[in-house]
């Protein structure tokens, strides 16, 4: 008996040991200060000397700062639930049955989804519901290529959701269908002019522009196209999508014979591409002979901010009436901000670029805009 007892003392001297010896090597690794109880960094925190140097950091601070604002209110940008009257325990009991209900539907892929109106009282639930039903028709739309997400889409537009990010971007996915399925190109332009209204994803309201003067394009209005390309949209994939934009209106230029500018617009995807300098050469080459002196002219005169607002104007006053000249006009006076001055964060991570901007719009003035003629309402 003495020995077990010896035996268990001496066992239980061995772990106290250890858990001391433990307890000093954290300590050691932290490098903590006993007498001020703090963190003190070692050299694998090199900011220690930079941090003394508070004038060196004071313009990094103020970037973070603004990016910190910016953020702390985005989901309420995102989420219109200002000034909503909170839903009573019953009330929102029932809404979850009708959430619950909708999701286990859409999994059934013999239901066509229809009678989706029912489920509206889900949007009293706040952003996370609506968020929740975009996620699901995004994958069965990207992903599946299940058409019965366009019920979803077409749900989710109501006035009535809170969410905004969920509305702009399902009208995103309603243009591409409208003219990728059913090839309904009015109705689908109608669509994408209206992404840029709400805090949509700024890859999306990017391309809406895009895919806009696309159909413009194929209607043969090169000039109203152009003004559509000439929207700087900030967003994460910026300078591929600019590259992209002013090759669009290269080939518009050409198409109605406006060399110089055929060339500016090339010049500008070349600066946010190299690989278009080699293309330069064969461009030339297929231009007639008497053209070629209009490369010289656009050397001297490169694409400029006046080039814009002069690309824009023609797109204002030409003549050629768009599929709805009302949602044309908005797209274009939209006051986007400059990429230089847009946080950070948004330009390099993917899932926070989304248009969280106020919704300016500029004083166009000395343009004579083409009248419209409202013709009777369509609902979209």
């Amino acid at each position: 008996m003495l020995k077990l007892l010896k035996k268990i003392m001496l066992n239980n001297k061995i772990i106290l040991i250890v858990l001391i010896v433990s307890i000093i090597s954290i300590v050691k690794s932290l490098n903590i200060n006993a007498s001020t109880n703090t963190l003190n960094f070692s050299t694998d925190y090199p900011l220690e000397k930079e941090i003394i140097n508070y004038d060196s950091l004071n313009n990094t601070y103020e970037l973070l700062l603004k990016e910190k604002s910016v953020f702390d209110s985005q989901w309420d940008i995102l989420c219109d639930r200002a000034n909503k009257i909170p839903a009573s325990i019953s009330e929102n009991k029932d809404a979850y049955i009708l959430l619950d209900e909708l999701i286990k539907r859409t999994k059934n892929k013999t239901d066509p989804l229809n009678n989706l109106k029912k489920y509206e009282p889900i949007f009293s639930l706040g952003g996370a519901a609506p968020l929740t039903i975009y996620g699901i028709a995004y994958n069965m739309y990207y992903r599946s290529n299940d058409f019965r997400s366009v019920k979803l889409f077409l749900f989710l537009i109501s006035e009535d959701n809170p969410n905004k990010f969920t509305v702009g971007n399902s009208y995103y996915w309603l243009g591409k269908f409208c003219m990728n399925e059913l090839k309904d190109k009015s109705t689908a332009f109608k669509y994408f002019m209206t992404v840029h209204k709400y805090p949509a994803c700024l890859v999306f309201t990017a391309n809406s522009y895009i895919f806009a003067s696309e159909i413009l394009v194929e209607m043969r209005q090169q000039e109203n196209a152009n003004a559509l390309l000439a929207i700087d949209v900030p967003t994460y994939d910026f300078d591929s999508i600019k590259e992209y934009r002013h090759l669009l209106s290269y080939g518009n230029a050409r198409f109605i014979c406006d060399y110089t500018n055929a060339i500016r617009h090339y010049q500008v995807a070349c600066i946010y591409n190299t690989n278009n300098i080699s293309s330069v050469e064969t461009m030339l080459k297929s231009m007639p002979s008497w053209c070629r002196e209009y490369w010289n002219v656009a050397i001297s005169n490169p694409w400029s901010e006046i080039d814009v607002m002069l690309t824009i104007n023609k797109g204002l006053s030409n003549p050629r009436e768009t599929p709805d000249d009302d949602l044309f006009f908005d797209a274009l006076a939209h006051e986007w901000p400059s990429v230089e001055n847009v946080p950070s964060l948004i330009l390099t991570n993917r899932l926070l670029s989304n248009n969280i901007f106020p919704q300016k719009r500029k004083i166009i003035t000395n343009v004579e805009k083409r009248k419209i003629k409202h013709k009777k309402e369509e609902k979209l």
